[in-house]
């Protein structure tokens, strides 16, 4: 009856069908198993030592001679699932120690970029989280669009609050808070360097949909006006161009940040 879905656990057709069997029989022995099960003896006594390791059944040894088989609470199933999830983690951990070394080799024998899409908020956590192993300071381009989402703006302050802790710097080219007065503005641009971030403004007509953000040999593109979607090149010059383009414009946006800053 739940064979699928215990399947999907991780058991084989055979294991998830005598564990629904024992949990039905109860403490049983041997004989009653065959006859629900339809196994051969010897296939069956293996799939009982496979469910007795797992966990989920137990043996017990009764006077003369006499076997039971009884299945433990379903609750060790959840047991299976902690289990796999430590294991996973484990191995997600070593391939994160590793991945940066592995793209390295990749990369120095061929010029293809590697190439991530994060989709949606969770994967965007995921993207946020390899902002802070940059061993370069941040260059953004901001989007005039980074507010409209409140459960993403959540996420870019706390991963800000994160790279302070870490000692990330960055430099921002972002659209003037127009919003704010001069003493506001004052304040506003003496946090952010307080915190390692150096701001300037261009024009308010640079209204651009997507955000970049260049660190180590990746550039960052993220879709902010509709669907929360970041592409990431991994590249170096890829990275290179996109990091001389910042250069220039934040020469550029020198004048335009005096200009806007002194108009308010």
């Amino acid at each position: 009856m739940y064979d699928a879905q215990l399947q999907t656990l991780g058991l084989s057709k055979k294991q998830a069908m005598l564990y629904e069997v024992i949990l039905g029989l109860g403490a049983s022995t041997i004989t009653p198993i065959l006859e629900t099960a339809k196994l051969k003896k010897g296939d069956a006594y293996n799939v009982l030592r496979q469910l007795e390791d797992i966990g989920l059944i137990t043996e017990i040894k009764k006077p003369g001679n006499k076997t039971l088989f009884q299945a433990n609470p379903p609750q060790e199933l959840q047991k299976i699932i902690k289990e796999k999830q430590e294991k996973l983690d484990l191995q997600r951990n070593g391939l994160g120690e590793i991945l940066p070394a592995l793209t390295s080799l990749f990369q120095s024998a061929t010029e293809k970029p590697v190439i991530q899409i994060f989709k949606g908020y969770r994967e965007t956590e995921t993207f946020y989280k390899d902002l802070l192993t940059t061993k370069t300071p941040l260059c953004i381009i901001s989007s005039f669009h980074y507010k409209d989402d409140p459960e993403h703006k959540n996420l870019i302050f706390e991963n800000v609050k994160q790279r302070v802790r870490l000692g990330i710097k960055a430099r921002v080219i972002n659209h003037p808070k127009l919003e704010l007065n001069e003493k506001e503005l004052t304040e506003y641009l003496q946090l952010r360097k307080q915190a390692g971030v150096e701001v300037r403004f261009i024009p308010e007509k640079f209204k651009f949909p997507s955000r970049i953000i260049v660190y180590d040999n990746k550039i960052a593109i993220t879709s902010l006006k509709k669907e929360l979607i970041t592409t990431l090149i991994e590249n170096e010059n890829i990275a290179i161009t996109f990091r001389l383009l910042f250069e220039y414009m934040w020469g550029k946006a020198k004048e335009d940040h005096k200009k806007i800053t002194n108009n308010l």
